[in-house]
């Protein structure tokens, strides 16, 4: 009997998912435990794997679609009797009682067991609606008929000639709803000049050691956000249904421009890292953010990040706190500018321009402050990065 394969549920918060690759093509035999296919969602690509041995009989969605949890998106066959369903005691007793077919229930727990609720899931699941080759819906009959012009977004109103429309990327969805629910949070925003002369002496003095990995500006950033959360704990927190949580380690996520969007995965446990071992592992986080290789565990946690956007020639960048966070810095280009000096006369300062995002709930005016002015201190005293 040929089985639906479902798009699974890899998450509390998940829809729907983007079917990255086929890993089995249609026709060829898999074991239990080895990948199907890549899924992503949440930014993340997830490998699905068999729940037991079979038969890819057929692909229904192909590479490249989104399609809602719970979706048929192919089918299989089981290999035969000697297949092992994997499934609680209480799951098979249930499935009995209900006349559910065990094989065609998608497991939640470890490596893909059968659970209670699992078959209870499978009986209440609805119908899905069949889906076309490019993966929207059908339309109704009633749909059918109405026209085009009068389904599409009342608020925008295109020539044919002018513009074009394609469903959002399962990426863009997800930044989209993410970054909407994080500009909920009450921001306010905390800006300055941080003359980096001596800091950029020190870089070149440190990648001037043979045999160590290069430290870039952003590299010192971080040594010195990490620096300033460790003496201010309580920039180290976060707001959470009515909480605040307070983290034990220092995390901080660095943005990362890649072909698919913006990122911002995490560098883990820095409260005591030297400036090289920080720019040695922001480095492979970011290739592998570039790779498409991130891991579910490089996301999540941690009160801040740094969004360095110097590279592209703007004076301030006022960022969106990530979604989580209690703070965000914004870092702008370096500009060269004259500053009056002890006796008035001009002195050529190298200022970067940084900007502070605090979620209010975490954080006031004093403690952002407080937190701006030791990343400052650090940065233009560079030597105590070190220490």
């Amino acid at each position: 009997m040929s089985i639906d394969l479902v798009m699974p549920k890899l998450g509390l918060t998940m829809t729907e998912g983007l079917i990255q690759e086929w890993i089995a093509k249609p026709g060829a035999a898999f074991k239990a435990g080895s990948v199907l296919l890549v899924v992503e969602t949440e930014k993340i690509a997830n490998e699905v794997e068999a729940v037991a041995d079979g038969v890819l009989d057929a692909v229904l969605i192909a590479a490249g679609e989104t399609v809602a949890c719970g979706a048929a998106i192919a089918k299989w066959t089981p290999a035969g009797p000697g297949q092992r369903i994997i499934a609680t005691p209480y799951a098979r007793k249930l499935a009995r009682s209900l006349n559910v077919e065990l094989a065609s229930v998608t497991g939640s727990g470890p490596r893909g067991r059968i659970k209670g609720p699992d078959v209870q899931a499978a009986r209440a699941k609805p119908p899905v609606a069949s889906v076309t080759p490019s993966g929207a819906a059908l339309q109704t009959e009633a749909h059918a008929a109405v026209p085009a012009s009068v389904i599409t977004s009342p608020t925008l109103v295109l020539a044919p000639s002018s513009a074009t429309r394609r469903p959002a990327t399962a990426f863009e969805k997800t930044t989209a709803e993410r970054l909407t629910a994080a500009k909920q949070v009450p921001h306010f925003y905390l800006a300055t000049e941080i003359e980096i002369s001596a800091l950029e002496l020190l870089r070149g003095q440190l990648n001037r050691v043979g045999n160590r990995p290069k430290v870039s500006v952003t590299h010192l950033l971080l040594a010195a956000l990490a620096r300033s959360l460790n003496d201010l704990p309580q920039a180290n927190q976060v707001w959470d249904r009515g909480e605040v949580v307070g983290f034990a380690t220092v995390d901080i996520g660095v943005a990362v421009s890649t072909e698919r969007g913006l990122l911002a995965p995490m560098l883990r446990d820095l409260s005591h890292a030297r400036v090289y071992e920080i720019a040695e592992r922001a480095q492979a986080l970011v290739e592998r953010a570039r790779a498409n290789k991130l891991r579910a565990e490089d996301f999540g946690g941690g009160a801040t990040s740094v969004s360095n956007a110097g590279m592209h020639d703007v004076t301030h960048m006022t960022s969106i706190i990530s979604p989580g966070h209690s703070s965000i810095f914004g870092v702008g280009s370096v500009r060269e500018v004259f500053r009056p000096g002890a006796k008035g006369e001009p002195l050529l300062k190298r200022e970067l321009g940084i900007v502070l995002s605090c979620d209010h709930r975490i954080l006031d005016g004093v403690s952002g402050l407080s937190l701006l002015n030791r990343f400052k201190s650090y940065l233009e005293n560079p030597l105590q990065i070190l220490v």
